[in-house]
């Protein structure tokens, strides 16, 4: 089952501020721990996973949340949101993934 996952660039050393941070949502088949390595590799700035979420339609959720935000893009891979949006977002992978699940 393919995951969902959220994850936060920040400096390093720093405490992410949860109030305005540079997110990425993705999708993989592979562990997630291994997609950040990845992603590592090219960046930076620290990457850590902040939420990933199990799902039948992985890919479809992921497709969906990046239609939701593209106003809040601010390039090819990174969103930069709020709080109260990653929480929402949150709320709605969950969720309708019991919807659709059930």
């Amino acid at each position: 089952m393919a995951k969902v996952y959220l994850i936060s660039k920040k400096d390093k050393d720093s405490i992410i501020d949860l109030e305005n941070t540079v997110y990425k949502i993705g999708v993989t088949k592979q562990k997630v721990e291994n997609r950040i390595k990845q992603l590592q590799t090219g960046s930076d700035k620290k990457l850590e996973t902040v939420k990933t979420f199990e799902s039948n339609f992985a890919y479809s959720v992921e497709r969906n949340l990046h239609k939701i935000f593209n106003h809040k893009r601010i390039n090819r891979e990174w969103l930069n949101l709020m709080k109260m949006m990653l929480q929402l977002s949150c709320y709605f992978v969950k969720n309708l993934n019991i919807i659709l699940i059930h």
